[in-house]
């Protein structure tokens, strides 16, 4: 998947997610501060297969990206692996995002 499929797939989870925004392949907490909160999108060699990690990032640590020192992948159905094809994807994604 590439980033403007993520940000397709963020901007329908807005609504499910108040207080937060999306930036490509990112779903973030506002106001941004100190620390950035959020969900990542992380593609595979599948172009329908995807993964989701969960995050917070000091950013008073220079970095040039994201990392998951203090992160983790988000699960659904027991499993890391998320597929696009899903006719369920925003709900699924709502309830794992909101459990963890």
């Amino acid at each position: 998947m590439r980033a403007r499929e993520f940000t397709a797939i963020g901007i329908k989870l807005l609504p499910y997610l108040p207080g937060f925004g999306v930036n490509k392949d990112v779903v973030f907490a506002t106001p941004i501060q100190d620390i950035l909160r959020g969900v990542w999108f992380v593609g595979s060699s599948d172009a329908n297969i995807f993964y989701l990690s969960v995050f917070c990032l000091p950013l008073f640590v220079p970095r040039d990206g994201i990392d998951l020192t203090h992160g983790k992948r988000l699960r659904g159905n027991g499993r890391e692996r998320w597929s696009a094809d899903d006719p369920n994807l925003i709900e699924k994604l709502t309830e794992a995002i909101r459990n963890d």
